[in-house]
């Protein structure tokens, strides 16, 4: 059985046992045990993310880097997959560009992590398929139209 260096030791932040992040091991100050916390004790899962320049944006994408150890455990170390029983889902919300993309992509992305990806779980809205729209007036309408496409005015 390897040796599991670099888990968190803290009941009260790794109550499952599963939290192990080089980063959180090294750097007591890291606070990514309030997001594995609350993951590991869920049923389902719904990550949110805007599109900026074809991707998801740079938060989403540093937390997703960030639970990376999570897919290591059972793609690179064959352990047991920890997150097989959470349903997933992503909502992607996005101007003018590649967000169903954007949305497949992530899909996939979860997938690989070992999440029950679910379709009912996942959402793509783009204001507009014009990929050179980024006038100031588009992205005003672009709030009003999602307000009213959510039900939200």
């Amino acid at each position: 059985m390897r040796e599991k260096k670099s888990v968190l030791k803290d009941r009260e932040r790794n109550p499952s046992g599963f939290h192990r992040c080089w980063a959180s091991f090294n750097h007591k100050d890291d606070e990514l045990w309030r997001v594995s916390k609350v993951l590991f004790e869920s049923d389902a899962v719904v990550f949110f993310g805007s599109v900026h320049w074809g991707q998801m944006n740079a938060v989403y994408q540093r937390l997703l880097e960030r639970l990376t150890w999570i897919e290591n455990r059972h793609s690179t170390l064959g352990e047991d997959n920890v997150v097989g029983k959470i349903d997933a889902g992503v909502v992607v919300l996005g101007h003018n560009w590649r967000s169903a993309e954007v949305l497949e992509l992530q899909k996939r992305v979860l997938g690989f992590f070992g999440f029950n990806v679910r379709d009912e779980l996942c959402l793509s809205w783009q204001y507009t398929g014009d990929e050179d729209d980024e006038s100031p007036e588009s992205y005003a309408k672009a709030a009003g139209e999602f307000r009213k496409k959510f039900g939200l005015d």
